[in-house]
Formats: structure tokens, sequence, C-alpha cells
């Protein structure tokens, strides 16, 4: 089960999120890096193949691919 990202990580997502509905993809790309950055950050504090630093990581690479941001 993947973990619950921190706020910042959440806020930063749902940035995201607004504004590729609002037709901003500019700014919300600005938002997606500021997510990745924020829980990869997180992900430093684990080994490679923890459960938690592949939670983060997946985290990452699904809710990128989800709004097709290239970060």
């Amino acid at each position: 089960m993947p973990i619950s990202l921190l706020p910042p990580g959440e806020s930063h997502d749902a940035a995201t999120e607004i504004l590729m509905k609002t037709g901003e993809p500019g700014e919300a790309i600005e938002y997606q890096n500021r997510f990745e950055a924020v829980v990869r950050r997180l992900a430093q504090n684990f080994e490679p193949g923890d459960r938690l630093y592949n939670s983060l990581s997946t985290a990452v690479a699904a809710r990128t691919a989800r709004w097709g941001v290239v970060v």
C-alpha cells in the first residue's frame, strides 16, 4: 500500500492538478517539479530497495504520468 505523502508534496500535487485543468501547463510543470523535489528529498532518507523508498519513487512516477507532465 502506498504511503500518504507529506502535506507539502500533496499541496504541490494538488496545484499541478488545478493548473492542468485550468489550462496552465507551464505553471503546472513548476509545481510538479516542486512535488518531485519534495518526494525525492524524503526518499533519500531510505536505502534503495527499501519499501518506503520504492513507494516514494512510485508516487513520483505515477503522479507525473497521470498528468503527462515531463519533468
